[in-house]
């Protein structure tokens, strides 16, 4: 206590709150600091290339280019520059899907999309002088089939002219572009200031990459015949390079080819990526191959690994070159292959912004002892405190909203891409014939009727010109557990790689696991959403691997013009909420204050004093709401003990007809003592105190056990007094007939001509000889019961001709039909209602037949009390706090367990 008498301050928790502040501040200073040079990871990279002794590499994500230095073995590269290149426009955005060398900088392949559909419509090239200055367009290109996609790829020669490579059918399959570019193809009509070298496209050509010599011969890979062919400047065809082939030496889907030394003084000579052998190969002036490159065979630290080009750097004897797949730099040096998968960016902005929030939090807490007291001691007016208290739950609301449906609909859309592809690949399996399928198995086959009847089948099937939003696909050939490119949707030359590494489980799970799976995945073309299908020869084993595949770029930019809008919708939100917070508070705050000061005298007890507020709007309301508040609330405390007893009084009625339900239905397992062949157990929950499913069984004669499971439509008291005389009634029909569909009949048609409800029920209803096993049964609208038998649980649907009827009551005229089947030693019948497979998660999925099929067999051999028990306690478990909405019955009936 003070000398006054007076309590000392509490110092200690502002002093821990300061201390609090104080930390936080220096830790967050100290994370900018330590992160402003942090290494970082490529994310999802797409093209590369060497340009002034800079490795230049793009990110997926906004067309994000990377200038990069330092290219050392084992040690982070600088970031020397980076920007966002190819912007969207007004009617079309773009994604980079190459970058190449050019004469005057960077020239960026782009494929342009429609906005809103996302439709691919073409190409473009432009050249890139710096990363800071607008690109120059060299060549747009629309084909005549977007759907096609004709690869196009580029080169230039040393007086700056451009060279395109181009699958366009019906062109030919060089074009010459002038240095000032500028060029549009449209509309099938090549301009004047393109020259068509080379030779026409047909129909199964496949030109991977060109290159221009020294000396200006023309140089492309052809996928199609898996060589290069040579032609003059002029573009005469002069001939093939390479041998096809798996041996050292050979080419296997030739890629990328151009020119470049592997060791110091050496001239620069014709080198090819021989991408299905995981390396490259240099060819003499002769065309003689005197070199292979495998850098997985030169200590290359990744597993498998996609070759493209290499460049020569003039600072050092280390040849550059990037592994798209693996997100890692190659440096060849030697008989070594080094390699760096980060680098160092200087993120200033990022750095700055965290420590100026350092500084304020650092500031706020030394401030902290008086700004306490001043907070206790202000008072702030009703729009104040709205605004504190409305506007950040208004925008955490709209923001959690937002989140949420953006997640539903990516939910949505990503589950609806996955059944269509599914379907899809159960149907392209379904009609290939595997011998086909195992005579490609060299890259020319790819010229035979088996390749094109094999490519006929899968197009018709997977048509994406004739329905909208049908995935692209290809048919993987598996060769020594490697993944090669066999049939494509762009015809494309057989073995060529597809390298996976090691953060693509699925696709070397699909091949132990021998199922169909899906999944994303990123490669350097991109991020796709894929469905793989394994295809299986006589042996049970993978041959192929049908993808089928979509780029998520569709619903990434689907996502972000989603954000867009609710961060709009947001802001405008917030701002009419402030302005409607100040009005409301101006307007209500004079009478809200008269109202508190009258209503003090109801808080005391006074229910007599009648507010006295003239206002003719919602206040005035409000105070007449009071006086007639006091008046209902004297009403309300002298009915509420008679409420209270009669609600007393119905439930316990509601538990009387619960329990009397219970009561009829059969507690006693097995049912009786000579029934020692058979076991039965059976248990019903129903939603409410009452319910309408229920089950039954009861000896015919010594021989014969009726069994029936059945669900009445509706719920609650009337659907349990239906099922009542239902079951009376059966079992009256039931005697004396070894028919099952004849007893149905007969209750149906007494049911159906007194039946002014319209109620029905389905009912499964059989009879056992509990000596054979034969079962004659009736299923009336039922779902399927499942019968367990040598391991595995089958669904018994009735056939058109036997064992089906209508459900019970609906028809006078109803037909019933006998089914029968003869049940061996140790099988079982599972008999249920829609309760059980209906059974809805919180997240509004049903627990379906499939669930309850692998429940039971992963459990069958359990009695039937503990498998009922188990199927129970499954349905549970997926309900979990989900509200159960519908009835569950379930009975497990076992024959020959003991005295056959």
């Amino acid at each position: 206590m003070t000398s006054a008498g007076q309590p000392r301050p509490r110092l200690l928790p502002r002093r821990a709150f300061t201390t609090l502040f104080v930390l936080t501040a220096l830790v967050l200073a100290y994370h900018a600091i330590d992160s402003h040079k942090q290494p970082t990871t490529f994310q999802n990279p797409v093209a590369f290339t060497f340009f002034k002794e800079c490795l230049y590499v793009v990110e997926k994500t906004e067309n994000t280019i990377l200038e990069l230095e330092h290219l050392m073995a084992g040690e982070p590269m600088k970031v020397k520059g980076l920007a966002a290149i190819e912007p969207d426009e007004a009617a079309f955005y773009f994604m980079v899907r190459k970058i190449y060398p050019g004469p005057e900088g960077l020239v960026v392949h782009s494929f342009i999309y429609r906005h809103g559909s996302h439709e691919f419509v073409g190409y473009r090239f432009s050249q890139y002088a710096s990363l800071q200055t607008s690109p120059r367009p060299l060549l747009t290109i629309y084909p005549d089939n977007p759907n096609e996609f004709p690869e196009v790829t580029y080169a230039f020669d040393q007086a700056g002219n451009h060279y395109f490579g181009n699958n366009c059918k019906g062109y030919y399959n060089i074009w010459k572009v002038p240095a000032a570019g500028g060029i549009t193809v449209a509309n099938g009509e090549i301009p004047a200031g393109v020259e068509s070298l080379g030779e026409p496209n047909r129909m199964m050509d496949k030109w991977e990459d060109i290159a221009v010599g020294p000396d200006g011969r023309i140089y492309m890979t052809s996928g199609a015949t898996g060589r290069v062919v040579e032609y003059s400047p002029r573009g005469e065809r002069l001939h093939e390079i390479g041998d096809v082939g798996f041996a050292n030496g050979e080419l296997l889907a030739p890629g990328d080819v151009f020119f470049a030394h592997l060791y110091q003084g050496e001239p620069d000579c014709l080198t090819v990526a021989s991408r299905g052998n995981r390396g490259w190969v240099q060819f003499d002036e002769g065309g003689r191959p005197f070199r292979s490159i495998y850098p997985l065979q030169m200590n290359y630290r990744q597993y498998d690994v996609p070759v493209g080009a290499f460049y020569n750097s003039s600072s050092g004897n280390d040849k550059i070159s990037f592994d798209l797949a693996n997100k890692a730099l190659m440096l060849l040096g030697g008989d070594v292959c080094g390699s760096s998968d980060t680098y160092v960016a200087s993120h200033w902005l990022r750095t700055g912004q965290l420590l100026a929030l350092s500084m304020f939090i650092m500031v706020v807490g030394l401030s902290l002892p008086r700004i306490v007291p001043w907070v206790a001691a202000a008072r702030f007016p009703f729009f104040v405190k709205m605004l504190v208290l409305f506007i950040p739950l208004l925008f955490l609301s709209a923001y959690v909203a937002g989140e949420s449906v953006k997640g539903v609909a990516k939910h949505g859309v990503g589950n609806e891409m996955i059944r269509r592809s599914a379907n899809l690949a159960q149907a392209v399996v379904n009609s290939l014939v595997i011998f086909d399928l195992e005579q490609l198995q060299r890259p020319e086959d790819r010229e035979g009727p088996v390749y094109e009847r094999v490519y006929q089948t899968i197009s018709r099937i997977v048509n994406t010109g004739v329905v909208e939003q049908t995935p692209k696909w290809i048919l993987h050939k598996i060769r020594d557990g490697r993944y090669y490119f066999g049939v494509s949707i762009w015809r494309g030359a057989l073995f060529q790689p597809f390298v996976v590494p090691w953060d693509r489980p699925m696709f070397r799970r699909v091949l132990t696991e021998k199922t169909c799976l899906d999944g994303q995945y990123v490669d350097d073309q991109g991020e796709w959403l894929s469905y793989l299908c394994p295809i299986l020869d006589r042996n049970d084993q993978p041959i192929y691997v049908l993808e089928l595949y979509r780029p998520t770029e569709q619903l990434d930019r689907t996502l972000r013009t989603a954000s867009h809008y609710i961060w709009v919708t947001i802001g405008g939100t917030v701002f009419a909420a402030v302005l409607l917070v100040f009005a409301f508070s101006f307007i209500f705050t004079r009478p809200l204050r008269k109202l508190i000061k009258k209503t003090t005298f109801i808080s005391k007890g006074d229910f007599d004093h009648q507010v006295e507020v003239q206002s003719r709007d919602e206040l005035g309301d409000l105070a007449r709401a009071f006086d007639q508040m006091v008046v209902d609330l004297k009403t309300y405390v002298a009915q509420l003990a008679k409420t209270t007893a009669e609600k007393e009084a119905i439930e316990a009625d509601l538990r009387l007809a619960h329990d009397m339900q219970q009561e009829i239905l059969p507690k006693v397992f097995p049912p009786l003592p000579n029934a020692d062949t058979i076991a039965i157990y059976a248990q019903m929950e129903p939603a409410k105190e009452v319910g309408g499913d229920f089950y039954d069984f009861f000896p015919i004669d010594d021989d014969h056990m009726a069994v029936v499971v059945g669900d009445v439509s509706g719920k609650g008291v009337p659907a349990g007094l239906f099922m009542m005389r239902v079951r009376a009634m059966l079992r009256s029909s039931a005697v004396g007939s070894q028919s099952a569909a004849e007893a149905l009949e007969r209750i149906n048609l007494v049911i159906a001509q007194e039946n002014p409800s319209s109620t029905f029920a389905t009912m499964f209803y059989f009879i056992c000889n509990i000596r054979t096993g034969a079962v004659t049964f009736c299923n009336a609208g039922h779902n399927p019961p499942v019968w367990l038998k040598d391991g595995q649980a089958t669904f018994l649907g009735p056939t058109p001709e036997a064992g089906r009827g209508l459900p019970v009551g609906i028809m006078e005229d109803g037909s019933y039909t006998d089914g029968t089947l003869t049940l061996g030693i140790g099988e079982s019948l599972v008999v249920y209602t829609d309760g059980v497979t209906e059974a809805t998660s919180v997240q509004e999925e049903m627990f379906g037949e499939e669930r309850l099929r692998e429940v039971l067999e992963e459990n069958i051999l359990l009695e039937p009390k503990d498998l009922c028990q188990k199927v129970l306690s499954e349905v549970n478990d997926y309900q979990a706090d989900a509200e159960q909405f519908d009835d569950i019955a379930i009975l497990i009936f076992k024959y020959g367990i003991q005295g056959v």
